[in-house]
């Protein structure tokens, strides 16, 4: 049997955080837009909604990860693991651009021209 994407990133990641809904969950929870930093015992969380005092976006805080929900958490995993393809790419790239470049010099230290070759 193949496992889709999903399944892959979810068994990649434990959930350890145990986010437990409460009765009175509707008045005492926050929305959350997405999680944007991590430490060992807390995520900083994006809020969703406006503060009716300045009408801007409330501030990023840091919340205990057992306060967020899987969903929250497995998303994150995900952006992280893209980032982090993203990071390999590029030192890929750059590593190939700095041997381009060095490539263009002779021993001596001048610049070459494609077909043109110092003494």
């Amino acid at each position: 049997m193949v496992k889709s994407d999903a399944e892959s990133q979810t068994s990649d990641v434990s959930l350890t955080q145990g986010f437990e809904p409460q009765e009175d969950d509707e008045e005492t929870l926050w929305e959350v837009i997405e999680i944007t930093g991590e430490k060992p015992k807390y995520y900083k969380v994006r809020w969703k909604g406006t503060d009716p005092a300045t009408l801007k976006p409330w501030a990023q805080s840091w919340v205990p990860k057992k306060d967020c929900t899987d969903d929250l958490v497995l998303e994150w995993k995900r952006k992280q693991k893209e980032k982090e393809k993203d990071r390999r790419k590029c030192n890929v790239y750059s590593f190939y651009k700095a041997y381009e470049m060095i490539s263009m010099y002779d021993s001596h230290g001048f610049k070459t021209r494609e077909g043109i070759y110092s003494i």
